[in-house]
């Protein structure tokens, strides 16, 4: 009895120690890299607009630790506050990824992003792909992004006007300050707002997303109607679910072959709290989203 209970604890220690591979972390102000032995693929993720890495480790931990388990490498990047970006911000992104990953060879590579993250992820994504510039990707996801920011700008000022709960006031009137600064409004300087969205619905403009149309595309939300109305009292309108869905429709119409719409119901949780937001990482199913990677077209 005793060589069998020898045998049983050997057998799960021998499992459990597999079940994770072995990694090593390199830790750049720029970013952190969870690196398998062996990577499969690898998946480089940006945060929300107020978030961090670290806040990534935290919120999207199932994604991170089913894809280090799948032997992916995991690319956590120290870039937020961006709602698109700039000439030069695309060619540092792209020129911090290729360093990051000049030892791993010629893997699946896929970009992901939370909120305003997914901005960054479908623009970085669409310049890579373009310009054919360092590491090729497979595929991109966002999480809840809003990939218009027109229709983020309006939304933002029928939070103010509603005046129904503080935060989304106040959050409404740093979006409409910053992109008054950057922008203009996008009454009189649309231009802009065409020119660095990822989407404009307003001109079902995909253009600047127009060089992911070989390469997979999954846009995740969790609409939350009754949610969003008594917390907001918002309308379907006003959400990322809205520029996501319409984003969808648009590009299957423009070709796009691989674009996948997935919304959830329930699934919106924050970790940190354990309260309920259908604005969170925890929408995405951690486990369907790595086989969507190594699986291919």
């Amino acid at each position: 009895m005793k060589t069998l209970a020898f045998f049983v604890l050997f057998l799960a220690t021998s499992l459990s120690c597999t079940a994770q591979p072995e990694t090593r972390t390199i830790v750049d102000d720029r970013y952190e890299l969870i690196l398998p032995n062996q990577p499969k693929a690898v998946l480089v993720l940006f945060p929300g607009y107020f978030e961090t890495r670290d806040n990534i480790k935290i919120e999207a931990k199932k994604i991170v630790d089913h894809a280090v388990g799948a032997d992916v490498a995991v690319l956590l990047m120290a870039f937020n506050q961006h709602l698109y970006l700039t000439k030069t911000e695309k060619q540092d992104l792209s020129d911090w990824i290729t360093e990051a990953l000049g030892g791993i060879g010629d893997v699946p590579f896929y970009l992901g992003g939370f909120s305003s993250g997914g901005n960054v992820a479908l623009l970085l994504s669409n310049h890579m792909a373009e310009t054919k510039d360092g590491k090729q990707p497979s595929g991109v996801f966002v999480v809840d992004s809003p990939v218009d920011i027109e229709r983020l700008y309006l939304a933002a000022q029928n939070d103010i006007r509603r005046n129904v709960n503080g935060g989304a006031v106040s959050e409404g009137r740093m979006i409409i300050s910053t992109m008054d600064a950057a922008l203009g409004t996008p009454t009189d300087s649309l231009h802009n707002y065409e020119a660095q969205s990822p989407y404009l619905f307003s001109k079902h403009n995909t253009h600047n997303v127009a060089a992911l149309k070989n390469i997979k595309v999954r846009l995740y939300t969790e609409p939350a109607l009754d949610w969003q109305q008594t917390n907001r009292q918002r309308t379907y309108e006003d959400l990322n679910a809205f520029m996501l869905e319409n984003l969808s429709k648009d590009l299957k119409k423009a070709g796009f072959k691989h674009v996948d719409f997935i919304t959830t119901e329930n699934k919106g949780y924050r970790v940190n709290g354990g309260h309920r937001h259908p604005h969170s990482w925890s929408i995405v199913d951690a486990k369907d989203l790595l086989e969507w990677m190594l699986k291919e077209k």
